[in-house]
C-alpha cells in the first residue's frame, strides 16, 4: 500500500518540476509526455498526448482552457480530473 506522503512526490528534487500556471503563479507538477495505450478488448488506442499530475489543494479553480507552462511549453489545460483520492487532479494537455 501506498504510504508515503503526498507532497514527497512533489519535491522538485524527487519527480516533480516547476510549471507556470496561467491563473496562480507556479505550481508543482510530474510532467507526463509518453505513450498511453487503452485497451477495448483485442483493440488497443494510442494516445500520445501530454498529461500532469498536479496536487488539488495547489491548483484551486483549475479549468479547462488555462494555461500551464512546461519545460518552457505553453500547454493549454484539457478536463482537468481529481483521482480516486480526490487529493491529485490529472490534467490532459494540449499541445500548442
Amino acid at each position: 500500500m501506498f504510504t508515503e506522503p503526498l507532497a514527497d512526490f512533489f519535491s522538485t528534487a524527487e519527480f516533480a518540476e516547476e510549471a507556470l500556471w496561467s491563473a496562480g503563479g507556479t505550481v508543482q507538477v510530474i510532467f507526463d509526455n509518453g505513450y498511453a495505450g487503452v485497451q477495448f478488448g483485442q483493440l488497443e488506442v494510442a494516445s500520445l498526448g501530454p498529461v500532469a499530475y498536479i496536487r488539488a489543494s495547489q491548483v484551486p479553480g483549475l479549468a479547462s482552457g488555462q494555461t500551464l507552462t512546461i519545460r518552457g511549453v505553453a500547454y493549454t489545460t484539457r478536463a482537468p480530473e481529481p483521482d480516486e483520492s480526490g487529493n491529485l487532479l490529472v490534467v490532459r494537455l494540449i499541445k500548442p
